[in-house]
C-alpha cells in the first residue's frame, strides 16, 4: 500500500491531525452505537497502525465498549465535540480515524460495509 500524507481536523479547528502511512482498511460501520455516535447512517473509517497519527491540541475521551466486548476509546474536540478517531482495545496497535474529518475527502473509498445487517434501509451498504 502507499504511504499516505494526510490531515485532519475538528469542525472548529481546535484540534487537528497528521497521518503518515499506509491504510490498513477503509470501511463503513452499521452498528448501532456508530450510527448513533456519528448522528447518521453508519461511522465512515479508516484503520492505521496507531504510529500513523500525530495529534495537535488536547481531545477529551469517551469510552464505550464495542462489539468484541472490550473498550473502545474514542476522542473528540473538547469546544466542538466533533469525533476524530478511536483506539479499540481489541486491536491495540491501530487508530481508527474518522473519514469524515480528512481535509482531502478523495482519500476515502470504502471497501466494505460491517454489521449491514443492522443498517437502515435509506443507507447505502457495500458488498451485502
Amino acid at each position: 500500500m502507499e504511504n499516505l500524507i494526510s490531515k485532519g481536523k475538528c469542525h472548529c479547528g481546535e484540534i487537528e491531525y497528521n497521518l503518515e502511512g499506509s491504510k490498513q482498511f477503509e470501511f463503513l460501520c452499521h452498528c448501532r452505537d456508530c450510527r448513533v455516535l456519528n448522528g447518521g447512517g453508519h461511522l465512515s473509517g479508516i484503520i492505521f497502525d496507531k504510529t500513523s497519527l500525530r495529534i495537535e491540541g488536547k481531545t477529551n475521551l469517551y469510552s464505550y465498549k464495542g462489539g468484541s466486548g472490550e473498550a473502545i476509546d474514542a476522542h473528540f474536540c473538547p469546544k466542538c465535540a466533533t469525533t476524530l478517531f478511536a483506539y479499540p482495545k481489541h486491536h491495540p496497535d491501530i487508530v481508527v480515524v474518522r473519514a469524515n474529518t480528512l481535509e482531502d475527502e478523495n482519500l476515502f473509498t470504502p471497501k466494505q460495509s460491517i454489521f449491514h445487517e443492522t443498517a437502515f434501509k435509506w443507507d447505502t451498504v457495500i458488498g451485502s
